[in-house]
């Protein structure tokens, strides 16, 4: 097993293998269904406020420091870099909601 500086690095080996196995099973497996996900970053709150995010110290994550200005935990957010390829030269996100991702799978999944 080789080792890793960190987990993100440990996940990012482990997600190919994981994947392969999971197309593998239903092959055998024909009762089996299989999707696989993987949520990196994941930023945000329930609306019930029972499940989400809250840093002790300053946050390595952009979008979980993003959060935390409007409260008043930090005073400001600065952003660097403007020259990325897009119209407007920010960076690019995709954003998915994984409480919809999640129902919207779990019809495939039981059906």
């Amino acid at each position: 097993m080789m080792n890793y500086s960190n987990s993100v690095c440990s996940s990012t080996h482990m997600i190919p293998i994981s994947f392969s196995i999971a197309r593998d099973i239903p092959a055998t497996e024909p009762e089996w269904r299989i999707i696989p996900l993987r949520h990196f970053n994941p930023i945000g709150a329930h609306e019930s406020g029972r499940i989400g995010e809250y840093s002790k110290g300053i946050p390595n994550n952009l979008m979980t420091y993003i959060q935390q200005v409007p409260v008043g935990r930090f005073p400001e957010l600065n952003v660097f870099g403007h020259d990325y390829p897009t119209q407007d030269g920010s960076a690019i996100h995709g954003t998915l909601y994984a409480l919809s991702n999640h129902l919207c799978l779990s019809g495939f999944l039981l059906f």
